[in-house]
C-alpha cells in the first residue's frame, strides 16, 4: 500500500513538472513515507527524520507521511520541529493540495503536463484484524471503490 502511496504522489509531482534526485542537497523537498509493520523500519525513519533537521531551511519543504505518520503523528510534531507537515494514512488526499500550494507558489512559469496513464488504487485498508498486523489501525478498515 505504501508503495501505491509513493508511486501516486510521485506521477502527481512529475506531472507539475518537478524533477527527481538523488543528492538531499538539491531537494527543495522531501517526502518520508513511513512503515509501522515492523519497528526497524519506524526506527529508520525516525533516524533518517532527525538527520534533515541541518537540510532544512525555510525554503525547502519536508513532509512525513504514511502509517507511523498515522500512528504518532504527535511524537512526530513534539519531536521534530523542522517537519512541514505531517499527513497520516487517513488524510493522504490533503497532501495533493498542498504540494499544489507549494509548487504553484514557488513557480511563476507554466508547466507542461504530460500524462500517458495512471494506476487507480481501489481498495484501501485491511478489515482483517489479524492479531499481529497493525495495518487496521493505521489504514482503517476496508474501503473500497464503486467500479
Amino acid at each position: 500500500m505504501n508503495e501505491d502511496d509513493s508511486n501516486r504522489i510521485k506521477r502527481f509531482l512529475f506531472n507539475k513538472g518537478l524533477t527527481e534526485t538523488e543528492d538531499k542537497n538539491n531537494a527543495d523537498l522531501i517526502i518520508i513515507n513511513t512503515c509501522t509493520v515492523r519497528q526497524h523500519a519506524e526506527d529508520k525513519a525516525l533516524s533518517l527524520i532527525g538527520s534533515l533537521k541541518d537540510w532544512k531551511n525555510k525554503d525547502k519543504k519536508l513532509f512525513v507521511i504514511g502509517c507511523a505518520a498515522e500512528r504518532i503523528k504527535e511524537v512526530l510534531i513534539k519531536k521534530f520541529n523542522h517537519i512541514d507537515h505531517v499527513i497520516g494514512t487517513k488524510s493522504y488526499d490533503n497532501i495533493f493540495n498542498l504540494l499544489d500550494n507549494i509548487i504553484t507558489s514557488s513557480s511563476t512559469k507554466e508547466q507542461e503536463k504530460y500524462k500517458v496513464s495512471e494506476y487507480q488504487t481501489i481498495s484501501k485498508g485491511c478489515s482483517m484484524n489479524c492479531s499481529y498486523c497493525i495495518v487496521p489501525s493505521v489504514r482503517g478498515k476496508t474501503i473500497n471503490l464503486p467500479f
